[in-house]
């Protein structure tokens, strides 16, 4: 029998033990400022890793700092763009999960809200129409970290708690 299509809270869930990962076995690359880019390519590998998650993954691909829409580069509003972590299959647009990601050292609210707007448009886009987006600011610990889930239904993003 094949399972139901995943809902928000077990998409949400898979990010937090992802984060929770993160956070226990490569809290040093955070504490030491390290790059986005390789804090967030250390949470694709948990997030691909998870048990739970296989039946995404068996299904779509995970990247991250992906920037291209079939074989053209992913374009929005406000020009090209590269999503630091999305779930989706290359070459189609059947898109399920975007994520931005954000330092706490590098974190301004410009930059917070321009992540935001992308993943707004991200999800409401007809090219693109990702099913989930979430906005990560990461903390120097998991307590500190925020996680907003960007509601299609309501146009509006939650905050949601990752401990």
């Amino acid at each position: 029998m094949e399972k139901k299509e995943i809902n928000d809270n077990e998409i949400f869930s898979l990010v937090k033990q992802a984060l929770q990962q993160l956070y226990e076995k490569d809290s040093h690359l955070i504490q030491i400022n390290a790059s986005e880019r390789a804090i967030v390519a250390k949470f694709s590998c948990y997030f691909a890793h998870l048990p739970d998650a296989k039946i995404i993954t068996d299904k779509y691909d995970v990247d991250v700092e992906y920037n291209r829409y079939k074989t053209a580069v992913k374009k929005l509003s406000t020009g090209s763009v590269t999503i630091d972590f999305i779930v989706h299959k290359r070459g189609k647009s059947d898109n399920l999960i975007a994520i931005e990601f954000k330092t706490l050292w590098n974190e301004t609210e410009e930059g917070r809200k321009n992540d935001e707007d992308r993943i707004q448009e991200l999800c409401t886009s007809e090219n693109y129409n990702y099913k989930y987006g979430f906005t990560i600011v990461l903390g120097k610990d998991l307590e500190t970290t925020v996680a907003k889930f960007y509601n299609k239904l309501t146009n509006e993003f939650q905050s949601r708690t990752v401990v």
